[in-house]
């Protein structure tokens, strides 16, 4: 088993135990990016659709993809059974905006598990920032000793 083969599977076995997911679930993996997890989220739903700001298709293999603003998701309200996001948001411009989008397409009851990397503690706080620029303060640290 491979590397990746080992992550993914330690994220869907949360995902799975907590969660559920039924195999005719449509699943949106937000920022999928080149070398992601669609290859092995698509074995385990009815429809996978893989989202990007870059345009990868040619990277995910005959998976369905949408490249998108980083903003505005392509797709209808109430349309996702499940979102996916590993370690995406920490680069993200807007993320209230992105949020605020899942939870537009999200349906009524249904699961966004979004993951944050990287974890560490740092005097700097994340790498987190606003269009300005500015520091995302409230994201700053996990220990709870800081906050």
């Amino acid at each position: 088993m491979t590397e990746k083969e080992l992550i993914f599977n330690n994220l869907y076995d949360f995902l799975e135990r907590y969660f559920s997911p039924k195999p005719d679930d449509t699943l949106l993996d937000v920022g999928c990016g080149r070398y992601g997890f669609a290859r092995f989220y698509s074995q385990k739903v009815g429809r996978y659709i893989g989202l990007d700001v870059d345009d990868i298709a040619s990277y995910l293999e005959g998976q369905e993809f949408l490249q998108y603003d980083g903003l505005h998701i392509p797709l209808d309200d109430s349309s996702i059974d499940i979102v996916v996001s590993h370690s995406v948001m920490e680069h993200g411009d807007n993320v209230p905006q992105v949020m605020a989008e899942i939870n537009r397409v999200l349906k009524v009851g249904g699961i966004a598990y979004l993951t944050i990397n990287p974890l560490y503690y740092s005097a700097w706080g994340s790498h987190l920032f606003d269009p300005a620029g500015h520091k995302l303060d409230h994201w700053e640290h996990l220990d709870p000793v800081q906050a």
